[in-house]
C-alpha cells in the first residue's frame, strides 16, 4: 500500500500575535487516532510554522498560569512566582529561531508539554489534520509529508513510526534552511 500524502503549512505566512487565537477561541483538536509518532514527524518536517506567532509569549495567559502552578507544589502548596518565573527561565534555550517563540528550537519546542500552554497543546494544524485522515481513510503507518509555503517546496519526507527520512530536493531551487528561511539567534 503506497504512502499517505499531505501538505503541510510551512511557509505560510505567521499570523500576527493580534490574530492568534485566545485559548477559548482555539480550534479544537481533531479526533487523532493516527499514530502519535507519526503526527509528530510530520509536525518536525514542517519545523513549527505554527509556532512563529508565540513571540515572547508563548501563548501562556492566564489559564495556562494557573493550570501550571496548581500542577507544580512546594511542600504540598502550590509554588511561588518566583519558582514559577524560575521554571520557564530554566527552559528558555541558548538558541532559538529568530522571529519565533522563544522556545521553539531546531529540536521543536524547549518546553516539557506540562508547562505549555493550552493553545500550544492542543493545537492540531490543517496538515496535521489532512495527514491524519490520510491516515486513517488509508489505514496507512507511512507518509510522505512536504513542507512548502506559496512559491517553494522546502523539505519533504517519508515519515514512518519508527523514521522519518528526509528526501532530497535537488534541481527544485527550493530552500531547505530552517523555518520560514529564519535563522537561529
Amino acid at each position: 500500500q503506497p504512502p499517505a500524502t499531505a501538505p503541510t503549512d510551512a511557509g505560510a505566512p505567521a499570523p500576527s500575535e493580534a490574530n492568534a487565537p485566545a485559548p477559548s477561541q482555539a480550534k479544537p483538536a481533531p479526533s487523532i487516532t493516527a499514530s502519535a509518532s507519526l503526527l509528530g514527524a510530520g509536525c518536525a518536517t514542517c519545523r513549527g510554522e505554527c509556532c512563529t506567532a508565540g513571540g515572547t509569549h508563548a501563548f501562556l495567559r492566564l489559564d495556562s498560569i494557573v493550570r501550571v502552578r496548581a500542577q507544580l507544589h512546594e511542600d504540598g502548596e502550590p509554588v511561588s512566582t518566583d519558582a514559577l518565573l524560575h521554571a520557564y527561565a530554566e527552559y528558555l534555550p541558548e538558541r532559538h529561531y529568530r522571529g519565533s517563540c522563544v522556545y521553539h528550537t531546531q529540536q521543536g519546542c524547549a518546553l516539557p508539554r506540562g508547562l505549555r500552554s493550552e493553545p500550544c497543546n492542543r493545537y492540531v494544524c490543517g496538515g496535521l489534520t489532512q495527514l491524519t485522515r490520510a491516515l486513517d481513510a488509508s489505514g496507512g503507518q507511512e507518509a510522505y509529508v512536504a513542507a512548502a509555503d506559496s512559491v517553494h517546496l522546502r523539505r519533504i519526507a517519508l515519515i514512518t513510526p519508527s523514521s522519518t527520512r528526509t528526501l532530497s530536493l535537488r534541481n527544485t531551487g527550493a530552500s531547505t534552511g530552517t523555518s520560514s528561511g529564519a535563522d537561529l539567534g
